[in-house]
């Protein structure tokens, strides 16, 4: 017996060893299952990317008129909802506060603490130290409110369509009659924007004086490198739609907080349009 066990020493070692190296070898994959980091899958035409949001740490308040809400450097005061959501933002930093380096969020909860809607906060200028900002929102019914800062980790993944011509893209609307189209490649980074608007027909003055305005915008930006602009008139309405190339499209005609850079990730584009009034999809 102690013979038959000298014997099967070595052999048990052997598999053992093998053992051990294939766990290292597979470990890798294993552990995949188990990341939580995003994965893009393409798939029956759609590009699929998932993720978690992480919860964020900022406080959450109950709304009054007298709230006062300090965070990050900034602060939120002069509340007033008598012609929708307004407040003043004042930079408490002892440096130039730039939209473009800074994305702050109002979020907006009911009494259940669900999320009712969320505000991306744009200013269009550099707040020198002190310096303060008002902004009106749309009326949202809304009991306790948030301030908080993101970062493009903090962004979900966002499912995109598959067009015709093997591009993927995003649509967002809003309530105003503007569409956005973003066009992005495989790897989800954004290549191209088509921008349209559509208005009504109408006797009314504005509708005159906007078509004229709009009329006029698009042959100024029909000049411009890498923006096709047109201006369409029907017994409906009339159409402005402006396409973005943004491999040739200078950065300064990229006006707006609903254009992006070329190869910006989709995720950013869906969560920044997204709070600002559009639903994306």
């Amino acid at each position: 017996m102690e013979d038959n066990n000298k014997k099967n020493s070595p052999i048990l070692l052997i598999i053992l060893f093998f053992v051990v190296l294939a766990f290292i070898f597979f470990m890798p994959n294993i552990s995949k299952l188990f990341d939580k980091d995003p994965e893009t899958i393409v798939d029956d035409g759609k590009m699929q990317t998932f993720d978690v949001i992480k919860d964020d740490q900022a406080s959450l308040y109950d709304y009054n008129s007298d709230l006062v809400i300090n965070y990050d450097g900034v602060t939120l005061s002069n509340f007033d909802l008598t012609n929708g959501l307004a407040f003043t933002l004042t930079n408490n930093k002892n440096s130039v506060l730039l939209y473009s380096e800074n994305k702050y969020y109002v979020e907006l909860f009911d009494n259940n603490n669900m999320l009712v809607k969320r505000l991306l906060l744009v200013f269009d200028k550099k707040l020198n130290p002190e310096e303060k900002y008002q902004f009106t929102f749309d009326k949202v019914s809304f009991s306790k409110i948030s301030l908080v800062k993101k970062t493009i980790n903090d962004y979900p993944y966002v499912e995109l369509t598959k067009n015709t011509e093997d591009e993927y893209q995003l649509v967002c609307k809003n309530d105003h009659n503007e569409e956005y189209t973003y066009y992005f490649d495989i790897d989800a980074k954004l290549l191209k924007i088509k921008y349209t608007l559509f208005k009504t027909k109408s006797s009314d003055q504005s509708y005159l004086i906007d078509a004229i305005n709009y009329k006029n915008k698009a042959i100024d930006l029909d000049t411009k490198e890498g923006i096709d602009a047109t201006f369409q008139e029907s017994l409906n309405g009339f159409d402005y739609i402006n396409i973005y190339d943004l491999e040739n499209v200078d950065s300064k005609d990229l006006n707006n907080s609903y254009l992006f850079a070329k190869d910006t990730l989709s995720k950013v584009v869906n969560f920044e349009v997204s709070s600002q009034g559009f639903t994306c999809k």
